[in-house]
């Protein structure tokens, strides 16, 4: 399932887009989206399951539960793949295990903010309404910023101007174009031609005016 948050329009070279921000509900947990986290066990509420030596609670023991970040398991984690600022922490006097601590910690402070629903996921749906069109993205976190996400909504809306549904539309909008313009041209034939062709006359006039029709029903659809 999914919940509409916001709808709004964009326009790119010209061409206007909806645009919907979409609850990513589902089963979407930050620790199983990337990797580059500290262990996180998700356990019952069921009192008499224990907190491990080592870990600490992302999330207060509710109704559903609760979550445990295995902090010692991290800071060996961070060791081993050297999490942290690198360089500009050492410049600054911290040791190998200080900076593996920060970064731990940044990681808690980022898992727990999920937790207690700080931030969620999203996804980004770019829809062209007259040709159909849609191009989407999920998995997106929604205090990603503004910049971040206007450069992927207008990444989608590029990515539809290459579907296939709206180069189609594009085609037979130009061929509606094309038609009105060969129906003016009849009627100047039409204006130049001998009235003693009566039938031709007729002819060019029907023509002209099926032309007409036809690219007005185009431009309706």
């Amino acid at each position: 399932m999914s919940n509409v948050e916001s709808k709004d329009t964009l326009i790119v070279d010209g061409v206007m887009f909806n645009v919907e921000i979409v609850t990513n509900e589902g089963s979407l947990v930050p620790w199983k989206m990337s990797d580059g986290h500290g262990p996180v066990r998700q356990i019952s509420r069921n009192p008499a399951i224990p907190k491990r030596p080592g870990e600490r609670y992302l999330s207060e023991r509710g109704v559903s539960g609760a979550c445990l970040y295995d902090w010692q398991a991290a800071i060996t984690i961070a060791l081993r793949d050297h999490w942290g600022p690198g360089e500009r922490a050492a410049s600054h006097g911290l040791t190998p295990h200080q900076v593996a601590a920060v970064a731990v910690q940044a990681d808690f402070e980022y898992l727990r903010a999920w937790c207690n629903d700080e931030w969620h996921y999203v996804g980004i749906v770019v829809t062209h309404e007259a040709s159909g069109a849609h191009r989407e993205l999920w998995g997106i976190e929604s205090n990603a910023g503004d910049e971040y996400l206007n450069s992927v909504t207008h990444d989608l809306a590029r990515e539809c101007m290459d579907a296939p549904e709206y180069m189609e539309l594009i085609a037979y909008q130009a061929a509606c174009f094309r038609a009105l313009a060969v129906a003016s041209q009849l009627d100047t034939i039409r204006a130049l031609t001998n009235e003693n062709c009566p039938t031709t006359i007729s002819a060019l006039a029907e023509a002209a005016e099926l032309l007409r029709t036809l690219a007005k029903r185009g431009s309706n659809e």
